[in-house]
């Protein structure tokens, strides 16, 4: 996404979760969401 022009990108990595992040540990993506959220603001 950088390479397309996006300048304020935020990512992160779940260790163990794949393409369904939000399924596979959806306390640690709340978590990741919250901590964003939280900084911010």
């Amino acid at each position: 996404m950088r390479e397309a022009g996006v300048r304020n990108l935020t990512t992160a990595l779940i260790p163990g979760a794949g393409h369904f992040a939000q399924e596979e540990a959806p306390g640690d993506v709340w978590d990741l969401i919250h901590s964003f959220a939280a900084a911010t603001t």
